[in-house]
């Protein structure tokens, strides 16, 4: 190895920037341990679903609750505790709930390496109480609110999580079979977050005035069964009515 080269590597040590892959001699295939970023984050993925269904619920767990944090690192780097450590610090925020994600996200990933980093010094004193009240709307607000909607598609969208307090994507994950008669009860089917569970309208009349019995859905290119939870949730928020009023709709009457 020429002098130069080696004084560029020292550099790139120096920075943290450097990566060992085009000089290591493993082989990957023969089952030595990964040890780039992208490489740990693939295996990261198989070993959670190794013991888990990949289900549209499943994925969008993994996605939102893993993969949006663990991405953040540079996938061409070597990953080690300092790199780790650096990533939760420089892109969650101290005392947040997206603090608490990143640390339980990298604290698998490290686990899974086989890295010793102390990540538990930086957890957050977060709580959801902590959060401030909010003007909610009244229920009359709730049902002027219908007559926004133009599109019969999203008119039944917005009453369905207005009377039952569905997540956005349930709503396209339900068996409404026994909505036809009183009670008006709706299946959410098992591959949402909470899983199968029966729900019942809340004030029962909504269900009768919103005549939700008479299921429609927005015209979308691309099937709902085919999207995953978390796409089905963008395409709600791309009805503008939706976007500004039902989410402070559901949670004045479900918290969740």
């Amino acid at each position: 190895m020429t002098e130069a080269k080696a004084k560029e590597i020292a550099a790139l040590l120096d920075l943290g920037r450097f990566d060992w892959t085009p000089y290591s001699k493993i082989k990957r295939d023969s089952g030595e341990k990964a040890q780039t970023v992208s490489e740990w984050l693939k295996r990261f993925e198989q070993h959670y679903f190794e013991s888990r269904p990949r289900t549209p619920a499943k994925l969008n767990t993994f996605q939102k609750n893993y993969w949006a944090a663990l991405a953040r690192m540079p996938g061409h780097e070597v990953l080690t505790a300092t790199l780790i450590r650096e990533t939760v610090l420089k892109e969650s925020v101290a005392g947040s709930r997206n603090r608490q994600i990143f640390v339980m996200a990298y604290a698998s990933l490290a686990k899974l390496a086989g890295i010793e980093v102390d990540l538990k010094s930086l957890k957050s004193n977060y709580s959801p109480k902590s959060i401030s009240p909010r003007d909610l709307p009244t229920d009359e607000a709730i049902l002027e609110t219908i007559d926004r909607f133009s599109d019969p598609g999203w008119r039944w969208i917005y009453g369905m999580l207005a009377t039952y307090g569905l997540r956005d994507y349930e709503v396209f994950r339900l068996d409404t079979s026994r909505m036809k008669d009183p009670p008006y009860v709706v299946e959410v089917l098992d591959d949402s977050k909470t899983g199968q569970r029966l729900v019942y309208p809340c004030p029962s009349g909504w269900a009768e005035h919103f005549q939700l019995w008479d299921v429609r859905l927005p015209k979308f290119r691309t099937q709902p069964d085919m999207l995953d939870n978390n796409a089905l949730g963008e395409k709600t928020s791309d009805c503008t009515e939706l976007n500004i009023y039902l989410r402070l709709v559901r949670e004045s009457r479900f918290p969740h």
